[in-house]
C-alpha cells in the first residue's frame, strides 16, 4: 500500500493590492492627482511626486511648470498630500536667453508667516545690457520684494506663485531700475523650519551670452502623471 503524500501548508502569504487615489490638499480643491496600485498604503507615506501645473489650473500656459507634493497620510482609499515645491522646466529657461542682454540669477532663503523655511531661485533677463551698479540695485530690490512676499503662510505664498502674482510684482518693481524681459521664479522649495539666514551681500552679475547661458540642472525627479492615470511615486515602485 502506497504512502499518502502529506501537503505542507504554504507559509507565503500574498496581500491583495488595490488602487489608491492621490489627492491634493483642500487649498487646491482636493483634486485627484493620480492613483497608484498598492498592497498597503503605509509605505507610500513620505514619498514624493510631481504634477504638471496645467493639470491643476487648466491653463495651457502652465504646461512648463511643475508642483511637487509629498504624501502625508491615508484616509480610506485616498492618499493625502501637501505641496512642497514649484519649478520651471530648464528648457523653458534656456529659450528665454538672447544675445545683447544680461542674465541675472539669484538665490534667497526666507521664513514664511507660519514658520516654514523656503528657498527661492530667481532668473531674470534684461531687455538690453545693464551696468553693474544697476545690476546690484536690482538684486537688492529683488530680495527686499521677495522677503515682503514671504510674509504670508506657505500655502498662500505657493498659490500666489502658481498664479504668477509674485513674478508680476517683481517685474513691476524692478522695471523702475532697468527694463526686464523676464523675471521668473524658476525654483521655489520648502526646506524645513527654522530661522532665516542673513541676506548675503549683493554682487554684480557678469554678462552672459546666449551661447554660454545654460540653466542649472536640478536633481532628477519622478515623471509627472495626469489625473486619472497611475502616478509613480518615490524612486522605486511600491510593492
Amino acid at each position: 500500500m502506497s504512502k499518502q503524500e502529506v501537503k505542507k501548508p504554504s507559509r507565503v502569504t500574498v496581500k491583495k493590492k488595490q488602487w489608491y487615489k492621490i489627492i491634493a490638499p483642500k487649498s487646491m480643491g482636493s483634486k485627484e492627482l493620480g492613483e497608484t496600485y498598492l498592497a498597503s498604503p503605509e509605505p507610500a507615506i513620505g514619498r514624493t511626486l510631481k504634477i504638471n501645473l496645467r493639470e491643476l489650473t487648466g491653463n495651457p500656459r502652465d504646461q512648463s511648470m511643475y508642483v511637487g507634493f509629498t504624501i502625508t497620510g491615508v484616509q480610506g482609499t485616498s492618499l493625502l498630500t501637501k505641496p512642497i515645491s514649484y519649478e520651471v522646466m530648464p528648457s523653458t529657461i534656456r529659450r528665454m536667453v538672447r544675445n545683447e542682454v544680461n542674465r541675472l540669477d539669484d538665490y534667497l532663503e526666507a521664513i514664511t508667516k507660519d514658520g516654514k523655511r523656503i528657498v527661492y531661485k530667481i532668473f531674470m533677463v534684461t531687455i538690453s545690457k545693464v551696468q553693474r551698479s544697476a545690476q546690484a540695485k536690482m538684486r537688492q530690490q529683488l530680495r527686499e520684494q521677495l522677503l515682503e512676499e514671504s510674509k504670508v503662510d506657505f500655502e498662500a505664498l505657493l498659490a500666489n506663485i502658481m498664479a504668477h502674482k509674485v513674478e508680476t510684482n517683481l517685474k513691476k518693481k524692478l522695471n523702475k531700475v532697468h527694463p526686464l524681459r523676464e523675471a521668473v521664479i524658476r525654483v521655489f522649495q520648502l526646506v524645513g523650519e527654522g530661522v532665516a539666514p542673513a541676506v548675503p551681500a549683493v554682487e554684480a552679475a557678469v554678462p552672459v551670452s546666449a551661447a554660454e547661458a545654460t540653466a542649472p540642472q536640478m536633481a532628477p525627479e519622478l515623471a509627472p502623471e495626469s489625473a486619472g492615470q497611475a502616478a509613480e511615486i518615490a524612486e522605486a515602485p511600491l510593492a
